[in-house]
Protein backbone atom coordinates (compact mmCIF):
# COMPACT_ATOMS: atom_id res chain seq x y z
CA UNK A 1 0.00 0.00 0.00
CA UNK A 2 2.89 2.52 1.03
CA UNK A 3 4.51 1.54 -2.13
CA UNK A 4 1.87 2.17 -4.17
CA UNK A 5 0.50 5.63 -3.05
CA UNK A 6 4.24 6.86 -2.91
CA UNK A 7 5.17 5.69 -6.65
CA UNK A 8 1.92 7.30 -7.70
CA UNK A 9 2.95 10.35 -5.79
CA UNK A 10 6.46 10.79 -6.78
CA UNK A 11 6.13 9.72 -10.35
CA UNK A 12 8.25 6.86 -10.28
CA UNK A 13 7.79 3.43 -11.92
CA UNK A 14 8.66 -0.32 -10.99
CA UNK A 15 11.65 -0.05 -13.51
CA UNK A 16 13.14 2.49 -11.10
CA UNK A 17 12.56 1.02 -7.48
CA UNK A 18 12.02 -2.47 -8.33
CA UNK A 19 15.84 -2.88 -7.26
CA UNK A 20 15.86 -1.07 -3.93
CA UNK A 21 15.18 -4.26 -2.02
CA UNK A 22 17.98 -5.65 -3.38
CA UNK A 23 20.57 -2.23 -2.56
CA UNK A 24 20.22 -0.81 -6.06
CA UNK A 25 19.74 2.33 -5.94
CA UNK A 26 19.22 5.17 -9.20
CA UNK A 27 20.48 8.66 -8.46
CA UNK A 28 17.33 10.36 -9.35
CA UNK A 29 15.63 12.99 -7.55
CA UNK A 30 12.24 11.22 -7.56
CA UNK A 31 13.86 8.34 -6.85
CA UNK A 32 14.64 9.61 -3.42
CA UNK A 33 11.25 11.50 -2.59
CA UNK A 34 10.49 8.01 -3.15
CA UNK A 35 12.24 6.60 -0.89
CA UNK A 36 11.40 9.57 1.67
CA UNK A 37 7.88 9.25 1.14
CA UNK A 38 8.21 5.46 2.24
CA UNK A 39 10.29 6.48 5.04
CA UNK A 40 7.98 9.26 6.16
CA UNK A 41 4.90 7.20 5.97
CA UNK A 42 6.07 4.14 7.82
CA UNK A 43 7.54 6.79 10.61
CA UNK A 44 10.69 5.45 10.21
CA UNK A 45 11.59 8.82 9.19
CA UNK A 46 9.87 11.06 12.01
CA UNK A 47 10.04 15.35 11.96
CA UNK A 48 13.02 14.99 9.60
CA UNK A 49 14.90 12.28 12.07
CA UNK A 50 15.74 8.47 11.70
CA UNK A 51 13.08 6.94 14.04
CA UNK A 52 15.50 3.72 15.68
CA UNK A 53 12.52 2.70 17.72
CA UNK A 54 10.06 2.66 14.76
CA UNK A 55 12.27 1.04 12.37
CA UNK A 56 13.11 -1.87 14.77
CA UNK A 57 9.30 -2.44 15.35
CA UNK A 58 9.11 -2.13 11.90
CA UNK A 59 11.74 -4.99 11.16
CA UNK A 60 9.38 -7.49 13.63
CA UNK A 61 6.31 -7.09 12.05
CA UNK A 62 7.63 -6.91 8.10
CA UNK A 63 10.49 -9.14 7.93
CA UNK A 64 10.63 -12.49 7.92
CA UNK A 65 12.86 -13.73 10.66
CA UNK A 66 16.05 -15.47 8.78
CA UNK A 67 16.58 -11.35 7.58
CA UNK A 68 15.07 -9.81 10.94
CA UNK A 69 18.99 -9.90 12.69
CA UNK A 70 21.07 -8.33 9.59
CA UNK A 71 17.99 -5.63 9.08
CA UNK A 72 18.54 -4.95 12.17
CA UNK A 73 22.45 -4.68 12.59
CA UNK A 74 21.77 -1.90 9.17
CA UNK A 75 19.44 -0.04 11.34
CA UNK A 76 21.92 0.31 14.32
CA UNK A 77 25.05 1.67 12.10
CA UNK A 78 22.44 4.36 10.81
CA UNK A 79 21.76 5.53 14.61
CA UNK A 80 24.10 7.95 15.09
CA UNK A 81 22.07 9.91 11.90
CA UNK A 82 20.44 12.64 13.52
CA UNK A 83 18.64 14.84 10.89
CA UNK A 84 17.84 14.42 6.77
CA UNK A 85 18.26 16.77 3.81
CA UNK A 86 14.36 17.65 3.82
CA UNK A 87 13.33 16.40 -0.30
CA UNK A 88 9.61 15.98 0.58
CA UNK A 89 9.04 19.75 1.22
CA UNK A 90 7.35 20.83 -2.02
CA UNK A 91 5.34 17.05 -2.28
CA UNK A 92 1.73 17.17 -0.39
CA UNK A 93 -0.12 14.33 0.08
CA UNK A 94 -2.83 13.85 -2.54
CA UNK A 95 -6.31 13.54 -0.99
CA UNK A 96 -6.23 9.90 -2.47
CA UNK A 97 -3.50 9.27 -0.54
CA UNK A 98 -4.58 10.33 2.51
CA UNK A 99 -7.54 8.50 2.54
CA UNK A 100 -5.27 5.31 1.86
CA UNK A 101 -4.11 5.77 5.34
CA UNK A 102 -7.24 4.58 6.69
CA UNK A 103 -7.60 1.74 4.65
CA UNK A 104 -3.88 1.04 4.84
CA UNK A 105 -3.70 0.55 8.76
CA UNK A 106 -4.71 -3.12 9.05
CA UNK A 107 -2.32 -4.31 6.48
CA UNK A 108 0.61 -1.59 8.49
CA UNK A 109 -0.20 -3.74 11.74
CA UNK A 110 -0.89 -7.03 10.45
CA UNK A 111 0.82 -8.39 13.35
CA UNK A 112 -2.78 -8.84 15.16
CA UNK A 113 -3.27 -11.68 11.76
CA UNK A 114 -1.56 -13.92 14.31
CA UNK A 115 -3.74 -13.56 17.05
CA UNK A 116 -6.77 -13.49 15.09
CA UNK A 117 -6.08 -16.27 11.91
CA UNK A 118 -7.08 -13.46 9.45
CA UNK A 119 -5.14 -14.30 6.14
CA UNK A 120 -4.08 -11.38 3.82
CA UNK A 121 -6.45 -13.05 1.50
CA UNK A 122 -9.30 -12.00 3.93
CA UNK A 123 -8.24 -8.81 4.49
CA UNK A 124 -7.91 -8.22 0.56
CA UNK A 125 -11.44 -9.38 -0.08
CA UNK A 126 -13.05 -7.43 2.50
CA UNK A 127 -11.24 -4.30 0.98
CA UNK A 128 -11.99 -5.28 -2.74
CA UNK A 129 -15.78 -5.90 -1.49
CA UNK A 130 -16.03 -2.90 0.76
CA UNK A 131 -17.83 -5.29 3.34
CA UNK A 132 -15.65 -5.58 6.55
CA UNK A 133 -18.32 -8.10 8.10
CA UNK A 134 -16.35 -10.75 7.68
CA UNK A 135 -13.58 -9.32 9.82
CA UNK A 136 -13.79 -9.91 13.75
CA UNK A 137 -14.75 -6.45 15.52
CA UNK A 138 -12.06 -7.61 17.56
CA UNK A 139 -8.90 -8.00 14.89
CA UNK A 140 -10.00 -4.27 13.69
CA UNK A 141 -9.57 -3.43 17.52
CA UNK A 142 -6.20 -4.89 17.66
CA UNK A 143 -4.99 -3.19 14.73
CA UNK A 144 -6.44 0.49 15.81
CA UNK A 145 -5.13 -0.10 19.18
CA UNK A 146 -1.51 -0.84 17.73
CA UNK A 147 -1.20 2.28 15.57
CA UNK A 148 -3.16 4.61 18.34
CA UNK A 149 -6.29 5.30 16.54
CA UNK A 150 -8.35 3.66 19.29
CA UNK A 151 -6.86 4.42 22.81
CA UNK A 152 -6.96 1.58 26.14
CA UNK A 153 -10.52 2.72 27.43
CA UNK A 154 -12.09 1.56 23.57
CA UNK A 155 -12.63 5.53 22.36
CA UNK A 156 -11.33 6.61 19.28
CA UNK A 157 -8.28 8.55 20.06
CA UNK A 158 -9.07 12.07 18.15
CA UNK A 159 -6.22 13.76 20.32
CA UNK A 160 -3.90 11.61 19.15
CA UNK A 161 -4.62 11.03 15.86
CA UNK A 162 -4.99 15.22 15.25
CA UNK A 163 -1.32 14.94 16.57
CA UNK A 164 -0.55 12.49 13.87
CA UNK A 165 -1.71 14.73 11.62
CA UNK A 166 -0.08 17.88 12.42
CA UNK A 167 3.32 16.26 12.85
CA UNK A 168 3.56 14.37 9.55
CA UNK A 169 1.76 16.16 6.73
CA UNK A 170 2.93 19.67 5.59
CA UNK A 171 -0.11 20.75 2.98
CA UNK A 172 -2.18 22.94 5.23
CA UNK A 173 -5.56 21.74 2.73
CA UNK A 174 -4.82 18.38 3.40
CA UNK A 175 -3.98 18.92 7.27
CA UNK A 176 -7.83 20.64 7.33
CA UNK A 177 -9.32 17.70 5.08
CA UNK A 178 -7.94 15.16 7.50
CA UNK A 179 -8.74 17.08 10.29
CA UNK A 180 -12.41 17.28 9.51
CA UNK A 181 -12.48 13.62 9.06
CA UNK A 182 -10.83 13.05 12.38
CA UNK A 183 -13.48 15.16 13.86
CA UNK A 184 -16.70 13.72 12.02
CA UNK A 185 -15.17 10.37 12.98
CA UNK A 186 -14.48 10.99 16.49
CA UNK A 187 -18.82 10.99 16.86
CA UNK A 188 -18.71 6.91 16.86
CA UNK A 189 -17.20 7.43 21.19
CA UNK A 190 -21.02 8.58 21.49
CA UNK A 191 -22.60 5.21 19.89
CA UNK A 192 -23.60 2.56 21.92
CA UNK A 193 -21.52 -0.27 21.92
CA UNK A 194 -21.50 -3.50 24.10
CA UNK A 195 -17.38 -4.45 24.74
CA UNK A 196 -16.67 -1.34 26.61
CA UNK A 197 -13.00 -1.36 26.94
CA UNK A 198 -12.62 -4.12 24.53
CA UNK A 199 -13.00 -1.34 21.54
CA UNK A 200 -13.96 -3.83 19.61
CA UNK A 201 -17.36 -2.64 18.10
CA UNK A 202 -16.07 0.99 18.49
CA UNK A 203 -12.99 0.03 16.16
CA UNK A 204 -15.40 -1.29 13.20
CA UNK A 205 -17.54 2.25 13.80
CA UNK A 206 -14.35 4.25 13.53
CA UNK A 207 -13.31 1.92 10.29
CA UNK A 208 -16.81 2.79 8.58
CA UNK A 209 -16.55 5.77 9.04
CA UNK A 210 -13.14 6.22 7.21
CA UNK A 211 -14.29 3.62 4.35
CA UNK A 212 -17.38 6.06 4.10
CA UNK A 213 -15.03 9.08 3.43
CA UNK A 214 -12.45 7.49 1.16
CA UNK A 215 -15.91 6.37 -0.64
CA UNK A 216 -17.11 9.88 -0.54
CA UNK A 217 -13.22 11.40 -2.19
CA UNK A 218 -13.47 8.75 -5.10
CA UNK A 219 -16.59 9.88 -5.85
CA UNK A 220 -15.71 13.32 -6.40
CA UNK A 221 -12.71 12.18 -8.32
CA UNK A 222 -15.13 11.12 -10.62
CA UNK A 223 -17.44 13.74 -10.77
CA UNK A 224 -14.47 16.63 -11.07
CA UNK A 225 -13.71 14.10 -14.17
CA UNK A 226 -16.52 14.33 -15.89
CA UNK A 227 -16.64 18.09 -15.40
CA UNK A 228 -12.81 18.30 -16.73
CA UNK A 229 -14.58 16.37 -19.80
CA UNK A 230 -17.46 18.25 -20.29
CA UNK A 231 -15.53 21.47 -20.21
CA UNK A 232 -12.47 20.60 -22.67
CA UNK A 233 -15.14 18.90 -25.29
CA UNK A 234 -16.73 22.00 -25.21
CA UNK A 235 -13.93 24.35 -25.63
CA UNK A 236 -12.61 22.75 -28.08
CA UNK A 237 -16.08 23.69 -30.01
CA UNK A 238 -15.60 27.34 -28.92
CA UNK A 239 -12.27 27.94 -29.57
CA UNK A 240 -13.42 27.14 -33.77
CA UNK A 241 -14.68 30.36 -33.22
CA UNK A 242 -12.83 32.82 -30.89
CA UNK A 243 -8.82 31.42 -30.95
CA UNK A 244 -6.88 31.73 -27.87
CA UNK A 245 -3.09 32.76 -27.92
CA UNK A 246 -0.86 30.19 -26.16
CA UNK A 247 -0.31 33.25 -23.47
CA UNK A 248 -4.54 32.96 -23.40
CA UNK A 249 -4.49 29.48 -22.32
CA UNK A 250 -1.90 29.64 -19.69
CA UNK A 251 -3.95 32.18 -18.23
CA UNK A 252 -7.29 29.95 -17.98
CA UNK A 253 -4.75 27.56 -16.85
CA UNK A 254 -3.81 29.45 -13.70
CA UNK A 255 -7.60 30.43 -13.59
CA UNK A 256 -7.61 34.00 -14.81
CA UNK A 257 -9.38 35.48 -18.00
CA UNK A 258 -7.20 37.32 -20.27
CA UNK A 259 -8.58 41.00 -20.83
CA UNK A 260 -9.39 40.42 -25.11
CA UNK A 261 -11.95 39.93 -26.65
CA UNK A 262 -11.61 36.70 -28.26
CA UNK A 263 -10.78 35.02 -24.72
CA UNK A 264 -13.84 36.96 -22.97
CA UNK A 265 -16.27 35.79 -25.91
CA UNK A 266 -14.85 31.87 -25.90
CA UNK A 267 -15.36 32.19 -22.00
CA UNK A 268 -19.63 32.99 -23.14
CA UNK A 269 -19.42 30.54 -25.79
CA UNK A 270 -18.12 27.65 -22.85
CA UNK A 271 -20.42 29.06 -20.38
CA UNK A 272 -23.84 29.06 -23.32
CA UNK A 273 -22.76 25.42 -23.75
CA UNK A 274 -22.38 24.00 -20.67
CA UNK A 275 -25.86 25.75 -19.87
CA UNK A 276 -24.72 28.14 -16.90
CA UNK A 277 -25.58 31.38 -19.06
CA UNK A 278 -28.51 31.63 -21.59
CA UNK A 279 -29.06 33.21 -24.96
CA UNK A 280 -29.54 37.03 -23.59
CA UNK A 281 -26.09 36.55 -22.00
CA UNK A 282 -26.97 36.41 -18.50
CA UNK A 283 -26.30 33.74 -16.05
CA UNK A 284 -29.56 31.42 -15.43
CA UNK A 285 -29.83 29.13 -12.50
CA UNK A 286 -33.16 27.86 -13.67
CA UNK A 287 -31.22 26.68 -16.41
CA UNK A 288 -28.03 25.60 -14.83
CA UNK A 289 -29.91 23.72 -12.87
CA UNK A 290 -31.46 21.31 -15.48
CA UNK A 291 -27.90 20.88 -17.02
CA UNK A 292 -26.66 19.86 -13.11
CA UNK A 293 -28.82 17.10 -13.08
CA UNK A 294 -27.62 15.56 -16.01
CA UNK A 295 -24.15 15.62 -15.08
CA UNK A 296 -24.75 15.01 -11.16
CA UNK A 297 -27.16 12.35 -11.27
CA UNK A 298 -27.51 10.64 -7.91
CA UNK A 299 -25.76 13.07 -5.81
CA UNK A 300 -28.05 15.80 -4.61
CA UNK A 301 -25.19 17.53 -2.28
CA UNK A 302 -23.63 18.28 -5.87
CA UNK A 303 -26.40 19.63 -7.63
CA UNK A 304 -27.14 22.20 -4.52
CA UNK A 305 -24.05 23.21 -5.04
CA UNK A 306 -24.13 24.43 -8.44
CA UNK A 307 -27.46 25.69 -8.19
CA UNK A 308 -26.01 27.94 -4.94
CA UNK A 309 -22.99 28.80 -6.58
CA UNK A 310 -24.67 30.06 -10.03
CA UNK A 311 -27.43 31.96 -8.16
CA UNK A 312 -24.64 33.52 -5.62
CA UNK A 313 -22.42 34.68 -9.03
CA UNK A 314 -26.10 35.93 -10.72
CA UNK A 315 -25.19 38.86 -9.16
CA UNK A 316 -23.32 39.90 -12.10
CA UNK A 317 -26.47 40.14 -14.28
CA UNK A 318 -27.28 43.50 -12.37
CA UNK A 319 -23.57 45.16 -13.90
CA UNK A 320 -23.77 47.13 -16.99
CA UNK A 321 -21.66 45.90 -19.68
CA UNK A 322 -21.59 47.19 -23.65
CA UNK A 323 -22.10 44.02 -25.34
CA UNK A 324 -25.54 43.44 -24.87
CA UNK A 325 -26.93 39.40 -25.34
CA UNK A 326 -22.64 38.79 -26.27
CA UNK A 327 -22.33 37.76 -23.07
CA UNK A 328 -18.30 38.47 -23.19
CA UNK A 329 -18.16 41.72 -20.49
CA UNK A 330 -20.57 39.71 -18.23
CA UNK A 331 -18.71 36.64 -19.00
CA UNK A 332 -15.67 37.45 -17.83
CA UNK A 333 -17.20 38.80 -14.32
CA UNK A 334 -19.11 35.77 -13.96
CA UNK A 335 -15.83 33.96 -14.72
CA UNK A 336 -13.98 35.84 -11.83
CA UNK A 337 -16.98 35.31 -9.33
CA UNK A 338 -16.95 31.47 -9.93
CA UNK A 339 -13.54 30.86 -9.85
CA UNK A 340 -13.04 32.36 -6.46
CA UNK A 341 -15.45 30.62 -4.94
CA UNK A 342 -15.27 27.42 -6.61
CA UNK A 343 -13.46 25.67 -3.75
CA UNK A 344 -15.88 27.10 -1.49
CA UNK A 345 -18.91 25.17 -2.72
CA UNK A 346 -16.89 21.66 -3.94
CA UNK A 347 -15.47 22.55 -7.55
CA UNK A 348 -12.24 23.33 -7.18
CA UNK A 349 -11.42 21.99 -10.92
CA UNK A 350 -8.88 22.95 -13.48
CA UNK A 351 -9.52 25.36 -16.60
CA UNK A 352 -7.99 23.11 -19.10
CA UNK A 353 -8.85 24.43 -22.98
Amino acid sequence: MLKKACMGKNQVTEDQVGGIEKGKFIEDRNVMCYIACIYQMSQVVKNNKLNYEASMKQVDIMYPPELKDSVKKSILNCKHIETVKEIEEDKALSKEELHDISSSLIADFHECTKEFEISADDIKAAKAEKNIDKLDPCFIGCAFKRSGVVNEKGLFDKEKVLSFVNENLKNEDDKKMLSEIVEDCSKVNDEPVTDGENGCERSKLVLLCMMKHKDDASASDELKSIIQSKLVSSGLECIKDHPLSLSDIRAFKEKRIPNNEDAKCFTACLFKKIGIMDDMGKLNPANAREHAKQVFKGSEQHMKNADEIVTACSKVNDQMTSDGNKGCERAKLAFNCLTKNAAKYGFDFDVDV
